[in-house]
């Protein structure tokens, strides 16, 4: 398996679209619905979901921890091999006469690992169940945060192009202003006041374009594609004024079974169970089982057996069991923690989006104001009963309401997908368990 540049740039190299569509149209995932992809209209939030999981480069090096378990899984299943003794005493000087030369072969057979193989392979299943879960929940945040990634694009555009607007209106009172400035009807206060305006909005159109490329580049990261990639997106995608959420305690219901990190977790205490049972075998004195057959100088032929028992005296495995119960106790708690962070982080969520919510209602109710204004403004100026810098002001203000609300939309799309993430649901109206597939019980352990 050479390791060239050539076989890099193979591995790399994006999949052919039909070849990607069909595999989208027949992904089986514990967590992401299968799902038709069209580039040709654009790149949809739950496309973009599926095609991470399916071309991501990082997640391959993930999925190969399987291979790791299945192959770790092999090798707790086998037994030690039998050793073959033999050895040979030929006869070299003394009294000689009459005698032969002794020889003799035999087998023997470590019997421990008869005792705890039971335990081994209990733990490579757990473990094996553990890894397929923790793979699965990663590929489930790689998905999440691609999806995320072409929501924020899309909101990134709108506030491009109302970026945009702004811009172009301030360079245009600019101009108004400078050649009023030249006739001495404005001051050259204002006009210093205009080009500090059009600056400003210069900058900040800049810093929302470098914002755009950054999350392109997040973007074909994710999905597995060269930097210079630029994915266009579906022009339906809206971004949500309202968060459609069920009871808190509803999320929270059922949530270690639907999590699959937690099942995960849960998987390998059980592994880590069967690995305490495994050092708690280790006691028993370690036994080996020989038969061979002998024969001595003076041409007598035995049939030797023997027993090798070791004598727990010293050494009683308490170094490895002691390890395994700590290890054991380590995992207990970072499940129980795991279970507090979650639940506060379900709880911080929903307030977030409460209050982004109760924002987003205030700038959308400032809004018909602040039109009537720019209205009353435009038609003052018509009339010569205003001034143009008042006009452009009040339809700044206007564009800068807008592009908050864009903001706010943009925290409620990041709040709902967080959500989504620790309820371990790719659409919080569903709420099911996810199919794990074992769902073993935390046991309280002593230290």
């Amino acid at each position: 398996m050479p390791l060239t540049a050539e076989s890099v740039d193979r591995a790399l190299a994006p999949p052919a679209a039909q070849a990607l569509k069909a595999r989208a149209e027949s992904l089986k995932h514990p967590m992401l619905p299968p799902v038709v992809v069209d580039l040709e209209h654009g790149l949809s939030p739950d496309a973009a979901a599926v095609i991470a999981v399916l071309v991501n480069p990082s997640l391959r090096a993930v999925r190969d921890k399987r291979a790791l378990a299945d192959a770790q899984l092999l090798q707790a299943g086998l037994l030690p091999n039998p050793q073959l003794v033999a050895s040979l005493e030929p006869v070299t000087g003394g009294a000689t006469a009459g005698t032969y030369t002794a020889y003799s072969y035999g087998a023997t057979w470590d019997l421990n690992g008869l005792i705890t193989r039971r335990a081994k392979l209990d733990s490579a299943r757990a473990n094996r169940s553990a890894v397929a879960l923790d793979v699965a929940w990663q590929e489930w945040q790689v998905a999440q945060a691609a999806k995320l990634a072409v929501f924020s694009l899309a909101s990134l555009q709108e506030q491009e192009a109302l970026s945009q607007e702004v811009k172009d209106r301030l360079a245009e009172n600019l101009a108004v202003v400078r050649k009023a400035a030249q006739t001495g009807l404005m001051s050259a206060l204002d006009l210093a006041a205009a080009e500090t305006a059009n600056n400003e909005a210069q900058a900040s159109l800049v810093e929302i374009r470098k914002q755009l490329r950054q999350g392109q580049l997040m973007l074909n990261q994710a999905l597995g594609e060269p930097p210079q990639t630029v994915m266009p997106l579906r022009k339906d995608i809206t971004l949500p004024s309202h968060l459609e959420l069920p009871a808190e305690q509803d999320i929270l219901s059922g949530l270690e079974e639907r999590r699959l990190d937690l099942a995960g977790l849960r998987e390998g205490y059980e592994s880590q169970e069967a690995d305490v049972r495994v050092a708690i075998l280790g006691q028993f004195p370690k036994i080996n089982l020989g038969v061979s057959q002998a024969r001595d100088t003076g041409n007598v032929v035995s049939l030797p057996m023997t027993v090798t028992i070791d004598l727990p005296i010293f050494d009683r495995n308490q170094g490895v069991i002691a390890e395994e119960r700590a290890t054991r106790r380590q995992l207990y708690d970072e499940y129980v923690n795991r279970i507090f962070e979650t639940r506060s982080e379900i709880a911080s969520l929903f307030a977030n989006a409460g209050f982004t919510e109760q924002q987003l209602r205030v700038a959308q109710a400032a809004l018909p104001s602040l039109q009537r204004l720019v209205d009353t403004y435009r038609l003052a100026v018509g009339q010569g009963q205003a001034d143009v810098l008042s006009y452009y002001t009040a339809w700044n203000d206007l564009t800068a309401k807008r592009l908050q609300i864009v903001t706010l939309k943009q925290q409620l799309v990041e709040t709902r997908i967080a959500l989504e993430i620790a309820a371990g649901v790719y659409e919080l109206g569903v709420l099911r368990p996810a199919p794990a597939s074992t769902q073993p019980t935390l046991h309280e352990v002593n230290p």
